[in-house]
């Protein structure tokens, strides 16, 4: 996942592609036409890419799997969530956002903004039966804000040991909780070995954005 800033970057995103053997690229704020994506990728990893439909027009999602592997499930303006079923493997859900800016929303409006994209994630899965879901994105937010540790919003743990607890009840509600390895940038960098393969089994490359884990991956 990739924030390029309305900038042409597709030599570097292709190049990017090559190196660490990417089977997606989701981009946001992106300034290359399609065309060129597609073209450039496809010829330096010597692969052709695909570009599944999307209703989503902020956030382009390119991957080297063909458009029936990446079905999209739901979307709005901020958001796409795309069920991942590649035939051998176990179903994923991966969510990519781009959600509104602090130079226009406070953070009360954006703790607030998180809670559709909360919805849709746990309805999806409630369709779907399963939780290994990989949430990406811009948020406009760092680890500690509301929008990003509160409860009724993106509820994203420090620790995987936390995160396996699955869920937990906060004031009679039950919340369902996102392990949250960003929290390894501001300081601690003992990330957890087994979160980190289970993460690069979907994306390894996240610049100028957030991941967040259910921490049911690790179990797959």
């Amino acid at each position: 996942m990739w924030n390029t800033g309305r900038k042409p970057v597709a030599e570097l995103l292709a190049q990017v592609a090559l190196d660490r053997q990417l089977n997606m690229l989701v981009l946001l704020e992106r300034a290359d036409s399609l065309a060129t994506l597609l073209e450039v990728i496809g010829k330096v990893t010597g692969a052709p890419w695909f570009f599944p439909w999307s209703a989503c027009k902020r956030i382009t999602v390119l991957t080297r799997f063909p458009d029936s592997f990446v079905n999209p499930v739901a979307e709005s303006d901020k958001y796409t969530l795309r069920r991942i079923h590649l035939p051998g493997l176990p179903d994923l859900l991966f969510a990519g956002a781009h959600l509104p800016s602090r130079l226009r929303q406070s953070e009360r409006s954006q703790a607030f903004a998180t809670r559709s994209l909360v919805d849709a994630i746990l309805q999806i899965e409630s369709r779907l039966g399963h939780s290994r879901t990989f949430l990406a994105g811009d948020f406009n937010m760092d680890p500690y804000d509301d929008g990003m540790l509160g409860a009724g919003a993106l509820h994203g743990m420090m620790t995987r040991r936390t995160a396996l607890l699955g869920s937990r009840i906060v004031d009679g509600g039950r919340y369902h909780m996102f392990y949250n390895p960003m929290w390894g940038f501001m300081g601690d960098r003992t990330l957890d070995r087994r979160v980190r393969i289970a993460i690069g089994r979907v994306s390894t490359y996240v610049e100028n954005g957030t991941c967040l884990i259910k921490c049911s991956f690790a179990r797959i």
